[in-house]
């Protein structure tokens, strides 16, 4: 296998870069998937791939490929692999080329079709060569008619992307966890533009969107379970989109016990609060003070910090000099930039 190219341009290697980029455009969320991840189990991990181009196509990829798409997944490939990775005529994935014919422009033809529980997208023509080419050429019509292809394809049989960025030059990345959303976008054009993102079937719904770094409030709709929000970016800026299922009302903080000895634990819980007084749901940023009866702030004892739905928790020793008297714990939250405080008395 080693001595064999899979794929039909020498040195061995093949780089339809256009292929993923117009895939990316059209969907806004593709990886790239080395041929030996299939083998792995990968493909469980995904609902659609797709195939570039290539001449060799080792048998246990195929039959990988074959069982993907039988079982429920989308299959998009521009090309049926000739030979596996013994050089033996074998075109396993031929069968997976549909009869439904999609007609485009400029005689290029496409074809539908149906495997088990999965569909199929044959391209009869090479997809990156026609994409790249019309790129040189500044074919934006080809171009936008080959990503809508590929789009309507894929939603058609109800795929989504976690995140859609309606501008293809800002692209926007997910990360979701604990009741809380973040949307991380960039945008790549060397000028200021502006997109309409829509997040499909967030995991609750949210009702409060701001930017982490201004602390500025985006508005924020639902649409049939589908967060729907615009954005202005600057040439070249990232910003980054955080979604909460409630809004924050305010915070509190509270002491395990009112006197600490020298050398024992403190114990603290600070509370970002919902409008009725609970917990708010989700990851909150908080700025925790520690200072002691001169004032002096003692950063070993507080710090930055996120909450886990609302609460956050902080047992740390109080060193065996410290100052006895009074101290003071200062919580202040971005959100609603209020502050709460709670002594406690160091004894010894």
């Amino acid at each position: 296998m080693e001595d064999r190219p899979l794929n039909r341009k020498w040195p061995f290697e093949y780089n339809p870069w256009n292929v993923y980029e117009a895939c990316f455009r059209a969907f806004r969320e593709l990886e790239v998937l080395h041929e030996k991840l299939v083998d792995e189990g990968e493909l469980s991990r995904y609902a659609a791939i797709v195939l570039p181009r290539m001449k060799y196509l080792p048998d246990t990829v195929a039959e990988a490929i074959l069982s993907f798409v039988f079982e429920g997944g989308a299959l998009i490939f521009d090309a049926v692999p000739s030979h596996n990775e013994k050089g033996e005529e074998k075109a396993l994935i031929a069968k997976l080329v549909g009869e439904q014919s999609v007609q485009l422009m400029d005689g290029l033809e496409a074809w539908i079709g149906t495997y088990g529980k999965g569909v199929t997208l044959f391209l009869d023509f090479d997809f990156d060569d026609v994409y790249s080419s019309a790129v040189e050429r500044g074919d934006e019509n080809l171009m936008r008619r080959l990503e809508q292809l590929i789009r309507d394809f894929l939603f058609d049989h109800q795929l989504r992307p976690h995140a859609y960025s309606e501008n293809p030059d800002i692209e926007v990345g997910v990360w979701e966890g604990g009741n809380t959303f973040l949307l991380v976008v960039i945008n790549h054009s060397p000028r200021r533009d502006e997109t309409h993102i829509t997040v499909y079937q967030p995991p609750f719904k949210p009702d409060y969107a701001y930017d982490v770094a201004n602390m500025e409030e985006i508005p924020l709709t639902l649409e049939d379970g589908n967060a729907k929000l615009s954005l202005s970016l600057d040439e070249r800026e990232g910003r980054i989109i955080v979604l909460y299922p409630e809004r924050v009302n305010g915070n509190r903080v509270e002491v395990d016990t009112e006197a600490v000895g020298r050398g024992e634990e403190l114990s603290y819980r600070v509370v970002v609060e919902a409008s009725d007084g609970q917990p708010a749901r989700g990851h909150h940023v908080v700025d925790i003070t520690v200072a002691d009866p001169e004032g002096v702030v003692h950063p070993r004892y507080g710090g930055r910090h996120s909450t886990s739905d609302g609460v956050y928790v902080r047992r740390v020793p109080m060193a065996l000099n410290e100052l006895v008297g009074t101290w003071t714990i200062t919580v202040y939250d971005r959100y609603t930039r209020k502050r709460s405080r709670m002594g406690f008395k160091v004894i010894q």
